[in-house]
């Protein structure tokens, strides 16, 4: 997935790309998207006006797998 941020003035400020992957831990075998149990919903439309600042913590991290 490929985003853009932009400033009020709508200078680019930013450019980021995102992979994902999926995989079966106890085989670590990539899988095929068709193996989720759901669809994947696609909004390929930009978010306007997303000048709201949120903050966020995240969960402790409690395991670490090194494959």
């Amino acid at each position: 997935r490929e985003y853009e941020i932009f400033s009020p003035s709508g200078e680019r400020i930013a450019i980021a790309t995102t992979e994902w992957a999926l995989m079966e831990f106890s085989t670590r075998k990539i899988l095929r998207p068709g193996a989720l149990p759901k669809p994947i919903p696609v909004d390929p439309s930009p978010l306007e006006n997303f000048s709201t600042t949120r903050r966020f913590s995240l969960p402790p991290l409690t395991t670490l797998t090194t494959l």
